[in-house]
């Protein structure tokens, strides 16, 4: 099953998180290795 992004942001708002953000990338586009100072999840 695909997620729209309202159902993702339903879900991640469910656990708690209370900022979610859409980021959209090209084709191929390639996020070298890198960290954050909260906890990141992503749907592709």
């Amino acid at each position: 099953m695909t997620l729209t992004f309202q159902q993702f942001e339903s879900q991640l708002r469910a656990l708690g998180f209370d900022t979610v953000v859409e980021r959209k990338w090209g084709p191929s586009a390639v996020a070298g290795t890198h960290s954050h100072p909260f906890e990141a999840r992503a749907l592709w």
